[in-house]
């Protein structure tokens, strides 16, 4: 194995698996690309777990990673991607193109330089750079939003989109692009929709909280008009009067 992270590698396998979804998507489904691939199981760890009659917590002190790990036999081309089915939809998503990348890139050992890859191949597949190119994406929470991951993926994803745009092969990177229109289409009617939606939302808000306030300061002046301090009603009244014929004999 290389010293060192092979990336253009990794990058260009991501976009090589994505130009073969039919229909394209913006967020990435991960359980349609792994369809692609016939010789790949998948198991969770309760699964594993029950086959073994083992409790899931007794198996996860078993397991190399809480997450989840990949056993791969390249010489007969088969593989079994085990993950954590407890964790959040969006963590389960990003193992599942983690461990893939693995298998794709014919990782054979487990050290930092195919952890790299991996993430990179994950990175892509999940946050692809041609469309964060073509929504003109600006934040991590844009790549959030676009693309349903992570705020840990999606910062790793913002943080190294230059390189990877490097990486990308032109060819690849055309291939997508014929799938922007529509795309662009869908972001932006979401986009639309959820502005909508936050707008409906803030309104609804700002309308029950100027009902509570109007309550508020309905129920104070009822409660002024009735006694102020347990004073009689006819007592505040002449109290407010003698102060303003007080106060209106000037200097």
């Amino acid at each position: 194995m290389s010293s060192a992270p092979d990336y253009s590698t990794a990058t260009n396998k991501a976009y090589e698996i994505l130009s073969k979804v039919d229909p394209f998507n913006l967020e990435t489904d991960i359980n349609k690309i792994l369809s692609l691939f016939p010789n790949i199981a998948i198991h969770t760890y309760t699964e594993i777990a029950n086959r073994f009659f083992e409790s899931f917590y007794d198996y996860l002190g078993t397991v190399s990673s809480e997450y989840g790990y990949t056993i791969y036999n390249p010489y007969i081309g088969k593989a079994e991607i085990f993950y954590n089915d407890t964790k959040d939809y969006r963590t389960i998503k990003f193992t599942l193109a983690h461990e893939l990348g693995h298998i794709v890139l014919g990782h054979t050992e487990d050290n930092d330089i195919s952890q790299k890859e991996a993430s990179c191949f994950a990175r892509n597949l999940l946050c692809p750079v041609p469309i964060i190119d073509e929504l003109e994406l600006k934040t991590i929470n844009d790549i959030i939003y676009i693309f349903d991951v992570g705020e840990l993926m999606a910062a790793v994803s913002f943080n190294y989109f230059e390189s990877d745009r490097y990486y990308i092969r032109k060819d690849l990177k055309d291939t997508l692009r014929l799938h922007m229109p529509i795309c662009v289409a869908i972001a932006v009617l979401k986009k639309c929709m959820a502005y909508l939606i936050r707008l409906d939302k803030t309104m609804a808000v700002v309308e029950r909280s100027s009902l509570l306030t109007y309550r508020k300061e309905a129920v104070t002046i009822k409660a002024k008009r009735q006694t102020t301090h347990g004073l009689p009603l006819i007592s505040v009244w002449l109290r407010d009067n003698r102060r303003l014929s007080q106060g209106t004999g000037g200097y």
